[in-house]
């Protein structure tokens, strides 16, 4: 099993002003190639967004995004994650999914969702010029549990990177995050609904998963960074294979922002996933910041 050091380090700067790293929020992404649906209701649907260069078989990362599995929040966020990817030659399927607060959201309707959403951005491959043997799940926040969710559930092992990932349902819950979003998502606690947080939480499961790359700021006020180290101390525990990554100083939006100091980081978790090239080791390649190896 392989482990990296989970000592923080220093992402290096590119913010070229103090701006509120939250304002990735609202400010208006990109336009996306195409949609494509997976079901009938208003939320079962994805974004796709193809490289320029389509006369290349490319990389798929499939995109879920976070807000505390609540149906106030959607996938357009990620939609600048998404360009900056398509920009760098990795085809993208941002997944919408039904949430809590709209019919058929929480459990379990929104892990059908995730499931059935997955297969829809698996079969774009017959289609257009996309490698399916290259693919990775991308997830930020409470997206970032479905995507390790999806690791170890999905019987195809793609390799997860999970950002800032509400990995560890127990403490979660515990902790009342988000005003008891989890309990909200799984309508009840460990305690009365013990089933379901047994087949929803990534981090005690005993069967096997595919790689994670686990990306967590350690100055993150919406989902602590203890929630990562537990995860990956956890998830070790039973043989699952677990590269956790802290940056030192970085909040809860900086990881998804592609013009944020934290943003080479992530793409360098992305790309080592898919099996491409680290960044770092070219520093003539954009993105690279210098002198900030992985440790």
């Amino acid at each position: 099993m392989t482990t990296d050091s989970t000592q923080p380090r220093d992402p290096g700067s590119r913010d070229a002003s103090l701006r509120d790293p939250a304002e990735v929020l609202t400010r208006t992404p990109p336009p996306y190639g195409f949609r494509v649906e997976y079901g009938d209701e208003p939320s079962q649907f994805a974004d796709v967004r193809l490289p320029a260069d389509e006369g290349t078989q490319s990389p798929l990362a499939i995109l879920l995004h976070g807000g505390y599995w609540r149906s106030r929040y959607d996938l357009s966020y990620l939609g600048h994650l998404a360009q900056a990817l398509a920009d760098d030659g990795i085809a993208t399927c941002n997944l919408e999914y039904r949430r809590s607060g709209e019919p058929g959201g929480g459990f379990p309707g929104t892990f059908d969702d995730i499931r059935a959403g997955m297969m829809l951005a698996l079969s774009l491959a017959a289609r257009h010029s996309i490698d399916p043997a290259r693919t990775v799940i991308v997830g930020h926040s409470a997206g970032g549990h479905l995507a390790l969710w999806m690791g170890i559930r999905h019987a195809i092992r793609v390799p997860v990177v999970a950002l800032a990932p509400v990995s560890n349902l127990y403490e979660a819950a515990r902790l009342g995050l988000s005003n008891g979003a989890v309990t909200e998502f799984l309508d009840g606690t460990p305690e009365s609904h013990p089933e379901r947080y047994a087949f929803a939480c990534p981090s005690q499961q005993s069967v096997a998963s595919a790689t994670q790359w686990v990306v967590h700021g350690t100055a993150d006020e919406d989902v602590p960074v203890e929630l990562a180290t537990r995860h990956a101390d956890l998830a070790r525990e039973t043989g699952q294979t677990v590269h956790l990554e802290l940056l030192e100083g970085v909040g809860h939006y900086e990881l998804i922002d592609p013009i944020s100091s934290a943003w080479p980081a992530v793409r360098n978790a992305i790309r080592t996933a898919l099996g491409l090239q680290d960044l770092e080791s070219d520093p003539d390649l954009p993105g690279t910041v210098p002198g900030s190896g992985k440790r």
